[in-house]
Formats: structure tokens, C-alpha cells, sequence
């Protein structure tokens, strides 16, 4: 009896917990007793701003609150790309094919799917089959794409595109029509005779060819003789005249090999000829008669010419279609009048800078005619009289130190007959610092003497 009563508390107890923790009752609640429903779950929208509403309320003896509020959730972090979507091997995100296309991986190879032709490395995007897929590049798909330097022109593919017409874009000569490509603006341009490339007819860099009128220096390229100042065209290049070195500056030129003769200048005063020359030489008036020993002294055809200016040095060697030496093609600019080591002369004389002496480092009083050979004290020898023991640096080269010192293209001024020029080399009476490579005698333009002559360059 007891056992029965015990049990029957322990049921009475679990069923009024039960009761108390539902959140609703299918039955209505005992009178005095408050029950209070629960709210329900909060909903959850994606694509609000906002949280769900709450839940509705509990039946009871109270009504239950409205459940909590949503989350707020953006519809963006559904969609979200990994980081590492370019390189996942998985085709995600705006990708048209794993890892590749879209705006932010890399563009398709060929075969590759895509959607529009910037997803493909060949611009080209075309349907093979059911689906579009990167196609190779082609001369005639109206795209610029693959080498082509333009759309369907230019470039080096195999096999190659047409060329390019005038003013399509260009990398070299070779993409254009025109043969021309102006590296400022990379479009095919017409060729100019000054535009720094060798185009049109032109044999050499702006030079050579019937168009430009100009001839082409040492070393540029030739078809035939006329093309070239130098007037010789060896193996399809420019050469020095037979009768010339080539020597070694900044630019190739040529220099005499020997001293221009009395029998040479006799020549060029015969031939009445009157080059262009510059204003500083105004006060010659077109009289380029040597001031002595003229005219030329029996049996003296084969020595050196004298007793001529700077003046009737620049006119012989303009008239031979030559000049007298400088730097670069030019004079020795005036600021560097005061450094013998300028110019073509000098690194002809020295082999570049290697000897201090046309045939060495070490003064050989024998070797030349100066002052101490004992060979003539007086005038100069003929070639051959000194020449044979007086080679230069550079092979066929004679005379450079001593027999008669050389005008140079090197004056400190170029306002008329008072401007100071150099003379260079030394003559038959020159000791051993004047007979120096680097040795010189500053006159004045309009000067001349015993000891001075001519070497022209080209």
C-alpha cells in the first residue's frame, strides 16, 4: 500500500515538469496557473537588410514574446570567390574554363572555352561544335592577334601575314608596305632620306640609291661605286680609295697614305676649279696659288706640296671630294682645339692611342726626316726618300711624323684669316718632341711655310 501511494507522487511530479516545460498545450490551461508560450524561430531573408521577423506567440496564459530576429546575411557571401580561384584547377567564379578567362585570371590557350574573345590568348573565340572555344589566330579574322602588328597585318607567324599599309602600327621595316617603320610612333611611315633607317632604294642609312642624292661613308652599304663618297664599293660595302688608309676613330675614315704632291696640287690649280668654302676663308677670293716655290720647282713633282694655307688645304681636299682631317667627319670642335689628342690625325698617327711615335714608343732619329736624320735639312723629301724607313701605325701609312707637318681641321675660332689652327706631325726640321704624334705647331689660317703641307681624309 505504501509502494502503490509513492508511485503515484513520482507520476503526479514528472507530469507537472513535462507540463511546465512545454512552450503549448493542446489543452487549456488549469485555472491559476500562468503559462507562457514560446516565441517561434526567427526567419532568415538573403536578400534583405534586415533579420526575419520573430516567431508567433505561444498560446497561454500570457502570450509568448516574438522570436529573435534573423541574422543579417548578404546574398554577396553566398557567391564569394576563393582567393586561390585562378589557380584551383577548378572553373569558377567569371572563369570560362578552369583557372583561365573572366576578368581576373589569365586568358585561355588555344582549345580553351570561352565566352567572348578577350578570354582567349589568340583575341579569337569561335564555336567548335556545341561549344565556343579559343581558336588560333588567323591573317584574315579581323582581329589583332597573335604576332600580327595589326589587325591581319605585320608580325613574323608562320606563315607570315601581308604587310601593313601606311600608318598601321609596325615593329620593324619589315611589317610595312612601305618599308619603313618610325620607331618613335611604331606605324608604317613613308621612307625619308633623313628619317635615321636604311629604306626606299637607299643602299646605306639615309644614303646611296638614285633618291637621296647623297653618297654613303666608309663602311655603310653599297650596289656600285656611285654610291659611295669614296667613289669604291668592295663586297657590297663602302671602301677607302686605293690610294688611302683606313683608319680606326669614333667613325670609319679613310686618311692619304702619303702627302699630297706638288704634281697632285698642280692638278687641282689647273683644273681652275673653285669649291664651296666657308666664310672664314672669304679673304682667298678664290686664289689658292701656294705663297712660294711656285710654280712647281723643277724635278719636285713627287715631293710633298708647301708654302700653302689652311685655306688652300681645305680647297684641295673639298675639290678632291675629300676634307681636310677632323673628328668625326667634321672639324675638331673648337673647344677642344687645345687637346692635340682629338681627332682623326691623332689616332691614325698613334694606331689609336697605342704608339707615341708613328712606328713606336721610342724616338728613332733615323727612322724619319727631322731634324736629326741628316736626310735634309732644308726641304722635304719625295716619298720614297724618307718613306721607306717612316711607316705608320696603321700599314701603308707614311710620313706622318716629320718631311712636312699637315694642316689640321682644328681652329680655335672660325672667324677669319687670324684664327688659329693646327699644324701637326712636324717637319724636316723638327726635333724629337715636334716630330711626336701629339705634337703640333698652332698658325695662324692664313699662314704658310717651307715646312707645311697637305693629308687630306674622307
Amino acid at each position: 500500500m505504501r509502494r502503490s501511494l509513492f508511485g503515484s507522487l513520482v507520476l503526479v511530479v514528472v507530469a507537472v515538469v513535462i507540463a511546465s516545460a512545454c512552450s503549448s498545450s493542446d489543452k487549456a490551461p488549469a485555472a491559476g496557473n500562468v503559462y507562457v508560450g514560446g516565441g517561434g524561430s526567427g526567419g532568415r531573408d538573403a536578400s534583405a537588410d534586415t533579420g526575419g521577423s520573430g516567431g508567433s506567440a505561444g498560446d497561454g496564459g500570457t502570450a509568448g514574446g516574438g522570436g529573435s530576429g534573423g541574422s543579417v546575411t548578404d546574398a554577396s557571401d553566398e557567391i564569394s570567390c576563393p582567393v586561390d580561384h585562378c589557380s584551383n584547377h577548378a572553373g569558377d567564379c567569371d572563369e570560362s574554363d578552369n583557372d583561365c578567362g573572366g576578368t581576373e585570371c589569365q586568358a585561355c590557350g588555344n582549345g580553351g572555352y570561352c565566352n567572348t574573345n578577350s578570354d582567349c590568348l589568340s583575341k579569337r573565340c569561335a564555336f567548335v561544335g556545341t561549344r565556343a572555344k579559343c581558336a588560333p589566330g588567323a591573317c584574315n579574322d579581323k582581329i589583332h592577334n597573335d604576332l600580327e602588328t595589326d589587325v591581319d597585318c605585320g608580325g613574323n607567324d608562320s606563315p607570315p601575314c601581308a604587310r601593313c599599309g601606311e600608318g598601321l602600327g609596325c615593329k620593324v621595316n619589315g611589317d610595312c608596305t612601305t618599308g619603313y617603320c618610325n620607331t618613335t610612333t611604331l606605324k608604317c611611315s613613308q621612307p625619308g632620306c633623313n628619317d635615321g633607317a636604311k629604306n626606299g632604294d637607299e643602299t646605306g642609312i639615309d644614303c646611296g640609291g638614285p633618291s637621296c642624292g647623297k653618297t654613303c661613308g666608309i663602311g655603310q652599304g653599297c650596289a656600285a661605286a656611285g654610291d659611295c663618297a669614296s667613289n669604291r664599293c668592295v663586297a657590297t660595302q663602302c671602301a677607302c680609295p686605293t690610294d688611302m688608309v683606313l683608319g680606326a676613330g669614333t667613325t670609319p675614315f679613310c686618311i692619304d697614305a702619303k702627302e699630297v704632291t706638288y704634281a697632285a696640287y698642280a692638278s687641282f690649280i689647273a683644273s681652275a676649279t673653285v669649291p664651296t668654302m666657308p666664310t672664314e676663308c672669304s679673304y682667298k677670293a678664290g686664289n689658292f696659288l701656294p705663297s712660294a716655290n711656285w710654280p712647281t720647282p723643277a724635278g719636285a713633282n713627287g715631293k710633298p706640296v708647301t708654302n700653302v694655307d689652311w685655306c688652300d688645304a681645305f680647297a684641295y681636299c673639298a675639290t678632291m671630294k675629300r676634307r681636310l682631317c677632323g673628328a668625326d667627319g667634321g672639324a675638331v670642335a673648337a673647344a677642344d682645339y687645345a687637346t692635340e689628342t682629338k681627332g682623326e690625325w691623332y689616332a691614325a698617327c698613334t694606331g689609336n692611342g697605342v704608339n707615341d711615335y708613328p712606328y713606336g714608343n721610342t724616338y728613332d732619329p733615323a727612322k724619319c726626316n727631322g731634324g736629326d736624320a741628316g736626310l735634309s735639312a732644308t726641304a722635304a723629301v719625295p716619298f720614297g726618300g724618307a718613306s721607306a724607313t717612316c711607316p705608320g701605325t696603321l700599314p701603308n701609312l707614311f710620313d706622318m711624323s716629320g718631311n712636312v707637318a699637315e694642316w689640321e681641321n682644328s681652329c680655335n675660332a672660325k672667324t677669319g684669316s687670324s684664327d688659329t689652327c693646327r699644324v701637326r706631325g712636324g717637319g724636316f726640321a723638327s726635333d724629337s718632341d715636334g716630330l711626336l704624334c701629339r705634337g703640333n705647331a698652332p698658325a695662324a689660317r692664313n699662314a704658310s711655310a717651307a715646312d707645311v703641307g697637305i693629308r687630306c681624309c674622307l
